[in-house]
């Protein structure tokens, strides 16, 4: 075999190789980048100059259990089908519209938006996901998903309601409530007591009158013991006192004899 015939061959066998790295790593990064989202996204009534809001999560991760290259994610959102850009009909806003990811990693995503005008829209949201370390050549992936919109003047007021994770509050205990709410106990029974309403555990109201009770067992002992010692003291002095008279008669009937 020539020289020649030597470097075709391994030029071709270096130019399969790339062409695999390049079917494989782009199924690599598809499956890495996926999104959920909830199933108003579908039929979203929604109400005319009011803020709406939509929840959906990024995953970094891979269904079969592949590794995950690290990324940086990045969140577009459009109007499709229309004539119009989405902020002619809408203001809107993304509270994480680019973020970095490692592998297994995922994260949860609020979408608002404010309708100007009736009608209906499709709104097209896009996830980006550009892998770290790509190189010169950048290899950019993505995966989409769609917000049917019917805008009227009444719209369903579920959308209007902050997601609750996005205002949560942790409690020392555990437990999880809205910002600007009170943390209630936890009774050992699993229900709640909220101290500014004046309630308390069942635990706690035996061992508020366990503690009573003990005061007034203290108390009794103590007044008991007290009277107690006055009455000793008061027969000690009677005794004293009668000996004395006893001693004084003796006294006096022997100076009456002498």
């Amino acid at each position: 075999m020539t020289g020649r015939k030597i470097g075709r061959k391994i030029t071709g066998i270096f130019l399969m190789i790339l062409t695999a790295i390049a079917l494989i790593s782009p199924a690599n990064a598809l499956v890495c980048v996926t999104m959920s989202n909830g199933s108003e996204w579908n039929d979203a009534k929604i109400k005319v100059d009011e803020a709406a809001y939509f929840t959906f999560r990024v995953y970094n991760s891979s269904a079969d259990g592949r590794l995950c290259e690290d990324g940086t994610y990045e969140i577009n959102v459009e109007l499709i089908d229309s004539d119009y850009k989405i902020d002619e009909i809408f203001n809107w806003s993304i509270d994480s519209p680019s973020f970095d990811m490692k592998n297994g990693e995922n994260k949860q995503v609020l979408l608002t938006l404010t309708p100007k005008e009736l009608g209906a829209h499709t709104i097209k949201v896009t996830t980006k996901l550009i892998p770290k370390g790509s190189g010169g050549t950048q290899m950019v992936y993505t995966t989409s998903a769609k917000i049917n919109a019917a805008v009227s003047l009444e719209g369903d007021k579920s959308f209007n309601e902050i997601p609750f994770w996005k205002v949560r509050k942790d409690c020392p205990n555990g437990l999880v409530v809205k910002e600007g709410e009170e943390c209630p106990k936890l009774c050992e029974n699993g229900a709640k007591a909220y101290e500014s309403k004046g309630e308390e555990c069942p635990e706690d109201s035996e061992k508020n009158n366990t503690v009573f009770l003990g005061a007034g067992n203290s108390e009794t002992i103590f007044w008991g013991g007290l009277g107690g010692a006055i009455a000793t003291i008061a027969i000690l002095a009677l005794v004293a006192y009668k000996r004395k008279q006893e001693a004084q008669m003796i006294d006096g009937t022997y100076n009456v004899e002498q």
